[in-house]
């Protein structure tokens, strides 16, 4: 009983019952999160001569071409995230202020666990688009993605700015109270007034250490993010991520699924294809909320990562294996089933392993001075190498002969394995402010 009281999983329901019941049950705190985690879903409506989903290549323009708009839009968000706010930005910039603005306004009991509520909504996203021709048709498809739309410019005026902004701003009254609002307490209650201090010390120590980067130019801010050890460790960090997660292949397999079922062997009509994808998609959503729940900050990061990219490495080999052998129709009845249960299994395993490292770390890792600037070139390279990555796919199934292209997404999987254990620290727990301190030390 002694090894499960100090675990992981039970020091995170202790923390969580001794957190004040206001900060956990906060309407504003969750409206606002949710809110934010709506930054994850892109509306766009466009018409495209496509004549088969499962043909990769007519098909791999449309999903790829988004991704690199929203590396710009990533990129230009710096120029303005740090002057008007968090609030009213297009798909590229949401990426950057979503993420980093939940990890600003959360609790650090369950910043993770609000965090990825991103995720759920980019998932929700993906699946949106249906192929379809006639205009009765399509309206049944962009109605929903108009109401949406409409339903989150209504919801601007309930959602509470970050409060760390404004401390950075200097409106130390303004953030203030609206800290005290998103955890539902007074601003003098013990846990409000340590949180503020914290803030309010952390702040001051990076100007002390760096000066006031956010009040300063582009060269200011690539000075303290180049010339400073810890800051260098930070984007050595933020970049390998996004590579590594998107060498694991799940937004590929994500992308592409109606060919890779084609593959699989999972052809002719379109009604299995279209109930296993929208089946994929809806468990892709369950899949990260489960892993926010049970895994991210329960498990802790580490330990989730482990267990994530194992998963999804082998998943990925059963699977190449699986279409090796069924070119040279030698696979045994029922491999068939198990290979489209292989393609959930990938799905559950990216959510609590791989999707962790970029989403989280990139938006939690950065310090206050350089949190928006760090945040956006971040995303900008996550965006940049999404498209690289989905926009190659195509042509590696076809010089991989479908089968070798898994087997390559499952070596880098071991790559990842090896970057987790000894370059990625474990911040379950820890408040930005503690988190910076990991990165002080050396390599």
């Amino acid at each position: 009983m002694g090894f499960l009281s100090n675990s992981t999983l039970a020091k995170y329901v202790r923390a969580i019952k001794n957190s004040p019941r206001e900060i956990i049950f906060n309407r504003r705190l969750m409206v606002s999160a949710a809110l934010y985690a709506a930054a994850g879903i892109p509306i766009i409506l466009r018409s495209f001569g496509i004549t088969s989903g499962a043909n990769t290549s007519q098909i791999s323009n449309f999903i790829s071409f988004v991704y690199l708009t929203a590396g710009v839009g990533a990129g230009l968000s710096f120029f303005i995230n740090d002057r008007i706010g968090r609030l009213c930005l297009g798909i590229g910039p949401l990426t950057v202020t979503g993420p980093i603005s939940i990890v600003e306004i959360a609790p650090y009991e369950i910043v993770m666990l609000l965090s990825l509520t991103v995720s759920c909504f980019v998932v929700y996203a993906s699946f949106l688009y249906i192929a379809v021709s006639r205009l009765q048709y399509q309206v049944v498809w962009f109605v929903p993605c108009i109401v949406i739309a409409v339903i989150i410019g209504l919801s601007f005026v309930a959602i509470s700015e970050s409060p760390l902004w404004r401390f950075l701003a200097g409106r130390d009254s303004e953030a203030i109270e609206i800290l005290a609002a998103l955890r539902g307490l007074p601003a003098d209650n013990p846990y409000v007034a340590r949180e503020i201090a914290e803030i309010q010390n952390q702040i001051e120590n990076e100007h002390a250490k760096y000066g006031d980067a956010t009040g300063g130019g582009l060269t200011t801010i690539l000075k303290e993010t180049c010339l400073v050890p810890a800051n260098l460790r930070r984007v050595q960090q933020a970049c390998l991520s996004y590579i590594l997660a998107q060498l694991s292949g799940a937004n590929s397999v994500t992308s592409y699924l109606v060919p890779i079922l084609t593959m699989i062997g999972v052809g002719g009509s379109t009604d299995r294809p279209m109930f296993l994808t929208g089946m994929y998609s809806m468990s892709k959503v369950f899949y990260t909320l489960i892993a926010s729940f049970f895994f991210i900050d329960a498990l802790g990061r580490r330990k989730s990562l482990f267990i994530g990219i194992t998963i999804q490495m082998i998943s990925d080999i059963y699977i190449g294996v699986f279409l090796k052998y069924k070119q040279a129709d030698s696979v045994a009845p029922g491999s068939s089933e198990g290979a489209i249960a292989a393609i959930y299994i990938h799905g559950f395993s990216y959510a609590i392993g791989l999707l962790v490292l970029p989403y989280i770390f990139g938006a939690e890792l950065w310090p206050n001075n350089i949190r928006s600037f760090g945040s956006a070139r971040s995303q900008t390279f996550h965006w940049s190498f999404y498209f690289s990555v989905n926009k190659g796919t195509p042509s590696m199934l076809s010089s991989m002969h479908n089968w070798g292209t898994f087997l390559f997404f499952a070596g880098w999987r071991f790559v990842a394995l090896l970057y987790v254990f000894v370059a990625v620290p474990e911040t379950a727990g820890l408040s930005m402010e503690a988190t910076d301190k990991l990165f002080e030390g050396p390599f």
